[in-house]
């Protein structure tokens, strides 16, 4: 209890699972001065425990991981389900007054299934919830925008539903995608690796969109 920590910040692995976390979460929140917690999670595995240990946390900040909805988000995750994990997430959001923020990786693997993630926020922030959305290309020259073909960029910003986009402040993503460069060796590595994927979670991502 000498400690003073004045803000913690807490990416993954997944730290909902994580008992070494916990257990850090666990003594930091006994700390006579609590500092700011801001934590990032996937939101697959919130459960009541560990969402009681992050309220005794008079400062929180939560950043949901969330990539794209339906049967992408299925894809991406394999063995998670966005069923569950929508409801993880809207449980927390009614329960909370924290500040909350959603962050979006942009790959090949979610570039064709923008606007239905567009139309999820859409629908939360018009249901009265607060956040931030936030866009990040993928810093991995494999699963990066430089591995999306030309063609496939411009369908997905044509494809954008660009007022759902202002309302919900996501001109950020209009940006990354206009900003992508083409890279050949980008485009086949990821060809490969989307097959190797597919061969061992016996997937297949053409099953998304015949584009793939």
């Amino acid at each position: 209890s000498k400690l003073n920590l004045v803000k913690i910040k807490i990416l993954g692995g997944e730290p909902s699972i994580d008992p070494g976390v916990w257990e850090f979460i666990d003594v930091a929140s006994n700390l006579k001065k609590k500092p700011t917690l801001k934590i990032t999670t996937n939101g697959t595995s919130l459960n009541p425990n560990f969402t009681s240990l992050l309220s005794r946390f008079d400062k929180l900040e939560v950043t949901f991981s969330v990539d794209a909805v339906g049967d992408t988000y299925d894809y991406i995750r394999t063995n998670g389900r966005w069923k569950n994990t929508e409801k993880n997430i809207l449980n927390f959001m009614k329960t909370s007054e924290c500040k909350i923020s959603f962050n979006v990786v942009l790959t090949p693997f979610n570039v064709f299934s923008l606007n239905p993630l567009i139309d999820w926020f859409h629908d939360l922030w018009f249901s009265g919830y607060q956040f931030n959305v936030n866009f990040d290309d993928s810093d991995d020259a494999t699963t990066g925008l430089s591995a999306v073909l030309p063609e496939h960029i411009e369908d997905a910003l044509n494809g954008l539903n660009m007022k759902k986009v202002r309302d919900t402040g996501a001109l950020e993503l209009v940006k990354i995608l206009e900003s992508a460069v083409f890279n050949e060796a980008a485009h086949r590595s990821f060809k490969r690796f989307a097959a190797t994927l597919d061969r061992v979670r016996e997937t297949r991502i053409t099953d998304l969109d015949d584009r793939f």
